[in-house]
């Protein structure tokens, strides 16, 4: 959506116009103090036109998740196979717990793809 008044974004979009004056503010100081944003990506929202949109949650990735073998299988808490049980992807490993590629987009989905060829093959081998 696109609008000329900054209040009209706001009310658009369903959000008080002071998240929008707050938001202001904290870019001006280029400190988030509410959420952490990095200040580079900080901009504040004062030239017309705005345009918005609605960006519901969602989860990116696991920090951690399930430990896995080569074979994709995934091991209990004593660090024993559980039989029939593989994970692949973002469920997988720790693969991203340190850091997030952001600017190298498909590297979750080419490992997720690989993982899936390697479970699948492991699923064959041991029908």
């Amino acid at each position: 959506m696109k609008k000329a008044v900054n209040n009209c974004i706001a009310q658009a979009m369903g959000l008080a116009a002071a998240t929008v004056a707050r938001y202001n503010e904290l870019a001006q100081k280029g400190v988030d103090e509410d959420y952490g944003k990095e200040a580079y990506r900080l901009r504040p929202i004062t030239q017309a036109p705005f345009y918005g949109y609605f960006m519901g949650g969602s989860l990116l990735c696991t920090c951690d998740g399930l430990r896995i073998n080569d074979k994709c299988q995934v091991y209990d808490t004593n660090h024993k196979i559980i039989g029939g049980l593989y994970a692949i992807g973002n469920c997988s490993g720790s693969f991203f717990s340190g850091n997030y590629p952001e600017f190298f987009v498909g590297v979750a989905v080419g490992r997720t793809m690989t993982q899936g060829r390697l479970a699948v093959k492991a699923i064959l081998e041991n029908a």
